[in-house]
């Protein structure tokens, strides 16, 4: 999880404008500012927990914490609109995603195998032909 870029422009600039249902491109300076904050504020969070993540589960997390970076430049923007009952919601959302992925950094990994079935030799050949699966 070397790369903390949870932001990335453009491709997060479309998807926050398509949260915000913005079709102009007059704020996308502002929301891409947003969104370099967003990448500080989440790496402060999650900088201390970086060598304990799972590298099984580190994709996962990277694409739940670029969600978290459009909700919370989602939440900047709804803040400076003056929407702060939106902005609240995004700050929860982002919230649960944090609290998500510390608590997954912080489980410890187990190996988990499926079980293998060990079959005992046949007398006849009919006998193992009639085995049949349910």
């Amino acid at each position: 999880m070397a790369d903390t870029l949870w932001y990335e422009t453009p491709a997060d600039l479309a998807t926050v404008k398509l949260e915000l249902n913005i079709t102009d491109t007059q704020d996308d300076t502002l929301l891409d500012d947003y969104g370099l904050k967003a990448n500080r504020k989440i790496d402060n969070f999650i900088f201390p927990l970086l060598d304990s993540i799972p590298t099984v589960v580190a994709a996962e997390i990277t694409n739940e914490l670029k969600q978290a970076a459009i909700l919370d430049v989602a939440r900047r923007y709804k803040i400076k609109h003056k929407s702060f009952e939106a902005a609240k919601e995004y700050q929860s959302d982002f919230d649960e995603i944090i609290k998500s992925v510390k608590l997954r950094a912080k489980a410890t990994p187990t190996n988990r195998s499926k079980i293998v079935a060990r079959s005992a030799d046949y007398d006849t050949e009919t006998e193992l032909f009639s085995q049949t699966l349910r």
